[in-house]
């Protein structure tokens, strides 16, 4: 009988092979001969404190997968679902089902992921590459006419790029599975019409759309009244005010995100499979996010794939990356690595890699690999001064600088911090210290100042599901509230943030239970909604002074006070 592992007892199990492999690898890049080109590959230490770090994030949000499917890599192209904003928001139950339904036929819905893979591309591409959408949290709103210039240049321009881009392309998967149970080609009709296909055979993977504002925004017009906005489709006119477009446009974007974790939940969980249709012939999209995850770190980043083809047979795959140092030896090393994972994840595909190297510089530097020499190499285990020569083609590395310690070293060290760090977090409090940093987030920040005093508006999220109790909810504020007095902040009035910084005299606090983004929590921020769980309030000279903005509340001798949900007793061990 097996027994799963419980995520501590793996993050130890992680630490001690992170201390084994710091014990028995080098920490700066390669420059010995004597060892074979696939020692090199498997042992960059970069690389794997990385993985490893990302592997621990990967597991604090999508744990329950994780469990399940062991060891697959392919979870790894998961890893910007749960660090990155806004791809971190999704809907769980789309993915549920949306998983679920691709299971019920694998080998279908490879077929469908095969001969959709351009569209799917695509769509990958669209979805993950950051847009000027992605950093605007804050409430949608028609006050002034720059909130106007807002909808117009952002906000309705992206909304109908998810729509087209990306929703649009990911649906054509369950279309396909459902064509093929019924004899018929449900990827062709138009996008309207295939929603309307979905929701009749209860695939409910579309929220966020809506016909009219999607056709009003494609081929219709659009009115802005004061406090509300006309979506006019022909005869059809949808009227919505700002926020509620704003739910709208972010239940979309939730989607979308669903929808490609559950065909990567997907691929995950039959990779027998996939193998044996060929990994090659998954889309480049799907491909490019494990190979990305797998081979690049802080320091060298991996920003796009994209396949080309030479003539006479020859294809080709071009690779832009960014790296933070200017040294030859460094970019010959990662294009190496990078290449081999290359060849992991797409088999014999590509018989020549181009990868450009951003470092700083007025021209990026090139290199180019022959993969059949590369694989060879590898297959035959050859040493490095025997095979390196004739893998790379003859490059463009414009730039050199010897010593490539520092910026091997700066990495190391960056990432055993981050890995040990959450580690340590989780072993502390299993032997009750308190170490409450690793439990929340200091989600957002506000300077609340008047022209009075210094204040400070805070949100605070918690990172992950703990028993609800008043005494822990305490020790979260108190602890956070030690890090805000530190805080410096302006005074603020009608011409904006003025005079010197100050530490804040107030402190106003909301912790919640479940992250989401600032607009989201904002909107829910009343005891009915469940995710609020206590307001807090901290005044410096809190001595005959009265906490306005709490009702029942609790003071504690350190000039805090906190106000808690009413229905916390009920949450005690209830998981959201």
């Amino acid at each position: 009988m097996s027994h799963k592992k419980s995520k501590r007892a793996r993050k130890h199990q992680k630490a001690q092979q992170l201390q084994q492999s710091s014990e028995s690898s080098p920490v700066h890049l390669p420059s010995e001969v004597s060892r074979t080109l696939l020692d090199v590959t498997q042992n960059h230490p970069i690389a794997g404190l990385q993985h490893a770090l990302r592997a621990q994030q990967i597991a604090e949000v999508f744990d329950e997968y994780t469990d399940q499917l062991g060891l697959s890599m392919w979870t790894d192209a998961l890893y910007k679902f749960a660090t990155v904003r806004p791809l971190v928001y999704f809907n769980k139950q789309i993915i549920l089902d949306c998983k679920a339904y691709l299971n019920e036929n694998p080998q279908t819905t490879i077929d469908g992921l095969i001969k959709l893979k351009r569209e799917l591309s695509h769509a990958i591409k669209s979805l993950l590459r950051p847009n000027v959408s992605w950093e605007k949290e804050e409430h949608l709103e028609l006050g002034i006419p720059r909130d106007i210039l807002d909808f117009e240049s952002i906000w309705h321009p992206e909304y109908q790029r998810y729509c087209e881009h990306i929703f649009n392309h990911f649906i054509k998967i369950p279309l396909y599975i459902l064509g093929q149970e019924k004899n018929k080609d449900y990827t062709k009709p138009s996008l309207p019409e295939r929603v309307k296909l979905l929701n009749d055979n209860n695939l409910n993977f579309t929220e966020g759309y809506n016909q009219v504002v999607r056709n009003a925004l494609a081929h219709g017009t659009i009115d802005f009244g004061l406090n509300e906005i006309h979506y006019i489709e022909k005869e059809n006119t949808k009227v919505m005010r700002s926020r509620e477009f704003a739910v709208l446009f972010d239940n979309l974007v939730n989607t979308c995100h669903s929808l490609l974790i559950a065909i990567i939940l997907f691929i995950a969980e039959n990779e027998d499979l996939i193998d044996e249709n060929g990994i090659e012939n998954l889309p480049l999209g799907l491909r490019g996010m494990v190979i990305e995850a797998m081979a690049s770190y802080k320091d060298f980043e991996i920003l796009n794939f994209t396949e080309n083809d030479l003539g006479d047979g020859i294809k080709q795959l071009l690779v832009a990356t960014k790296i933070t140092t200017r040294s030859r030896n460094a970019m010959m090393f990662e294009g190496v690595h990078l290449g081999w994972f290359i060849h992991l994840y797409s088999g014999t595909a590509y018989d020549r890699v181009g990868i450009s190297f951003d470092c700083g510089t007025g021209i990026d530097s090139i290199l180019f690999l022959k993969m059949e020499r590369l694989r060879t190499a590898m297959r035959n285990k050859e040493l490095v001064e025997n095979c390196l020569l004739e893998i790379i083609q003859p490059s463009l590395l414009w730039t050199d600088e010897q010593d490539t310690n520092d910026f091997s070293v700066r990495n190391c060290l960056y990432l055993t911090t981050a890995i040990y760090n959450d580690i340590l977090f989780d072993t502390d409090l299993n032997f009750g210290v308190e170490n409450q940093r690793s439990e929340y987030t200091l989600r957002h920040l506000k300077n609340a100042s008047n022209h009075l005093s210094h204040r400070l508006f805070v949100s605070i999220v918690l990172r992950k599901w703990l028993p609800i109790r008043r005494e822990f909810i305490q020790q979260i504020i108190a602890h956070a509230i030690e890090i805000l007095k530190t805080y410096k902040v302006k005074k603020y009035g009608l011409e904006g943030e003025y005079g010197d910084e100050q530490v804040p005299e107030y402190i106003y606090v909301h912790l919640y239970r479940s992250d989401a983004r600032i607009r989201t929590l904002s909107v829910k921020s009343s005891w009915k909604h469940g995710n609020l769980l206590a307001r807090a309030e901290w005044i410096l000279n809190w001595r005959g002074h009265s906490y306005d903005t709490l009702q029942e509340y609790y003071v504690f001798d350190n000039g805090l006070a906190i106000e808690y949900n009413p229905q916390i007793d009920e949450w005690i061990e209830q998981k959201p």
